[in-house]
């Protein structure tokens, strides 16, 4: 699975750092399974 490696890209791309909140990797990963399964962001 890809997950991790994308999750990392996403993460070191330039727009993540003008969040207000910087996701870990753990999170990123959540996220990114939320967006995919169209699933509620609950955290």
């Amino acid at each position: 699975e890809r997950l991790p490696e994308i999750a990392k890209n996403a993460i070191a791309d330039a727009c993540t750092g003008s969040n207000p909140r910087i996701p870990t990797q753990e999170e990123m990963e959540k996220l990114l399974k939320c967006c995919y399964y169209d699933t509620e962001v609950d955290f």
